[in-house]
């Protein structure tokens, strides 16, 4: 029997467009001369490795260069020489090492847990490998993460870690999980949920997601695919945005950055009231953040980090789709860096000096 679904999807181009501007209008930072570095983002990216170096920069420099102030990136040490010379913005300090087994957790942890009041939000995952002694290391990290409700985005190798040790996320509504479609099926089953068919209809995937995100304890999770679809188990969405034809790696590292950066921005506003504000407003009681249909299409819960996913989703097909335009089937991942900040400025516009 096919799940009744919280969500009406016969509405789904009113509603996911007032998800974004919800998100747009609620939570992103807006720019001030009064404002010091830092204000409109401080994130962090925690991967890297002896065979990976390319991931975890494409994750830190998508939200660099889509609006965060300062990036902090967390790698091996086999890693970190070949990321400082991509980009000299980040900021990059090796953790851990790939090769050497002999570091214990605490060493690798530490580092990372001492600066996480400093940071919106964290990206854990995009090229980590997958050595035990640094996953050891890492869940002590996620632990950290999950008791001050940081914000954590887990992605890649990431995933692989909390699918086989699923209560460092079980019940945390700070983390948003991005599976691709083997991802998922992972989590699946490690949930004892059915994996999805090959050939599976959009609407039965929509019910898997929603399933797996309430079964984890209404964790936030974003299946990535033609349409990404967006969970929170009480709160489920697809998206239309359409990307690029060109398949190439990176491409998820740079959606990861993005939800990163989002998430960080919804932190953000949490912390300036705007949860309050919201409800005021969907209680009646204020017209001051009124966005048009909100009423009879929004959410009626406040979920940042879904509109966060949203907005990095659109973002990133967005960027994808342009970059593909211009170079079709020589189109590399680091070609949509061009077109990243031209489509948040689109979405929302810089004041004019």
């Amino acid at each position: 029997m096919t799940k009744r679904f919280k969500t009406n999807y016969f509405k789904q181009g009113t509603k996911i467009y007032n998800m974004l501007r919800s998100f747009i209008k609620r939570c992103i930072p807006k720019l001030d001369p009064n404002k010091h570095k830092g204000q409109c983002g401080r994130i962090a990216v925690l991967g890297g490795s002896e065979t990976y170096v390319g991931a975890p920069y494409y994750a830190a420099y998508a939200a660099l260069i889509s609006g965060a102030d300062l990036l902090y990136l967390f790698t091996a040490t086999e890693a970190a020489s070949a990321i400082k010379s991509f980009s000299p913005e980040l900021m990059v300090e090796p953790v851990y090492s790939c090769l050497d087994t002999t570091q214990s957790p605490d060493s690798i942890s530490e580092p990372v847990v001492s600066k996480l009041n400093r940071i919106h939000a964290l990206c854990i995952g995009p090229g980590l490998g997958r050595h035990e002694h640094v996953f050891n290391g890492v869940k002590k990290i996620i632990m950290a993460a999950n008791k001050i409700d940081l914000p954590t985005v887990i992605d890649a190798d990431g995933l692989f870690l909390v699918t086989h040790d699923l209560d460092l996320i079980r019940g945390q509504k700070n983390v948003v999980l991005t599976p691709n479609i083997i991802e998922f099926k992972r989590l699946c089953k490690a949930l004892d949920i059915d994996e999805p068919a090959n050939n599976i209809e959009l609407k039965d995937l929509l019910g898997k997601v929603e399933s797996v995100a309430e079964a984890l304890g209404n964790v936030n999770v974003i299946l990535k695919g033609g349409n990404d679809i967006i969970s929170n188990g009480n709160w489920t969405e697809f998206t239309t945005e359409i990307g690029g034809l060109r398949r190439s790696g990176g491409k998820g590292d740079i959606l990861a950055g993005l939800i990163t950066l989002a998430c960080g921005w919804a932190s953000i506003a949490d912390a300036d009231g705007a949860k309050e504000k919201y409800i005021t407003y969907k209680n009646g009681l204020t017209t001051e953040l009124e966005i048009e249909g909100d009423d009879e299409h929004g959410c009626d819960e406040y979920y940042p980090y879904m509109w966060a996913s949203y907005f990095g989703s659109t973002v990133a097909k967005r960027a994808d789709r342009l970059a593909f335009n211009e170079k079709g089937r020589g189109m590399t991942t680091p070609d949509m860096f061009k077109y990243l900040g031209q489509v948040v400025e689109q979405l929302c516009p810089s004041p004019k000096m």
